[in-house]
């Protein structure tokens, strides 16, 4: 590649004007004859000018780009995801673009067109969740998607999760087996296949309890105030109890609102939480977490959506559920109650 070359230097070799050339890089041809795009390609690939591979896409008609649209990236588990993404991407030859959408539904669709005016041979979309409609007409185009932990089973597009149902379960039945007689479930607004799976395990983890209570407290990560109200809530309940937490967010301001109220975990509350983090190991008491292998979900998910990508097009449509992968308990202080 001849990284000295710009696209004045384009322009003069192919005696058009510099506009013309960007408009070529662009893929806007309707604003020039055949001719021009055709002597303009020529000077491209003969001089190997190559911005975000453009030579290389002329050559292959590739571009070798997949975009990662991301809900939120204010945590552990959101960076060893891009962590997997970017690993598996640059090993399978491809280069990654990351996008966050702030779990906001108007700018997931805004970064997707994006993604697509910039000619992604793939997308890899961890949905706010509200998209239902958009990304089943996405699935009908001709760029192959995944979606990364969050699903939408009606829009029939490959996932790559975790079996947050199989692992609440199980959790729920450590905690009861612990001894605990009161359990919270503290979540976020329920806005997504993860948050309602786990959800629903912590439900059914209760069913036929005769004693065990259980409630769940619908809270803000981000508003404290709404935490000690819950938390506070919470402690009305017989002892001892713990705390089942949707994700790590809302342990960490668990943990603040404790602090502010003078309240101990294992004294006053047992913790675990999904979602393991290095905090979780070095905190004093340790927290028993829920690992998720969020790396792993982010190598996954780009291997399957490589795979779309290079195989053929009946390939592309045969799965329609993706893959679940397995999670685990790590059992530490904070539900040591009774132990």
């Amino acid at each position: 590649m001849n990284k000295g070359l710009t696209i004045k230097d384009i322009a003069k070799a192919a005696g058009v004007s510099e506009t013309t050339i960007s408009r070529y890089l662009n893929k806007k041809y309707e604003y020039m004859s055949e001719k021009t795009r055709r002597k303009i390609e020529e000077v491209v690939l003969t001089l190997d000018y190559r911005p975000s591979n453009v030579a290389r896409s002329l050559k292959s008609q590739k571009s070798k780009l997949i975009g990662a649209v991301i809900a939120d990236i204010g945590n552990q588990f959101a960076s060893d995801i891009i962590k997997g993404l970017s690993d598996t991407c640059e090993a399978l030859g491809y280069t990654l673009m990351i996008a966050i959408s702030d779990e906001s539904t108007e700018n997931e669709q805004i970064q997707i067109e994006k993604f697509l005016d910039n000619q992604v041979e793939g997308l890899i979309i961890n949905t706010t969740g509200f998209n239902q409609d958009y990304l089943t007409q996405l699935r009908e185009g001709s760029v192959p998607v995944v979606l990364l932990d969050r699903g939408v089973p009606e829009s029939q597009i490959d996932v790559v999760t975790n079996d947050n149902y199989g692992i609440g379960l199980k959790a729920m039945k450590y905690l009861i087996d612990s001894g605990f007689k009161s359990i919270g479930f503290f979540v976020n607004e329920v806005t997504n296949t993860v948050r309602s799976e786990r959800l629903r395990a912590f439900k059914n983890g209760l069913a036929g309890q005769t004693e065990v209570l259980g409630d769940v407290y619908v809270v803000d990560p981000d508003n404290h105030e709404n935490l000690i109200e819950s938390m506070m809530s919470f402690k009305k309940l017989p002892e001892p109890r713990a705390i089942f937490s949707a994700n790590g967010l809302t342990a960490l301001g668990l943990l603040e609102a404790m602090k502010e109220e003078q309240l101990q975990i294992i004294e006053d509350f047992g913790l675990l939480t999904f979602d393991e983090s290095t905090w979780a190991r070095v905190v004093s008491p340790s927290i028993t977490t829920i690992d998720q292998s969020s790396y792993g979900l982010g190598v996954e998910a780009c291997r399957l959506l490589v795979h779309k990508v290079e195989g053929t097009a009946e390939k592309q449509s045969l799965s329609t559920s993706g893959s679940q992968l397995p999670s685990r308990l790590i059992i530490r202080e904070s539900t040591s109650y009774l132990n």
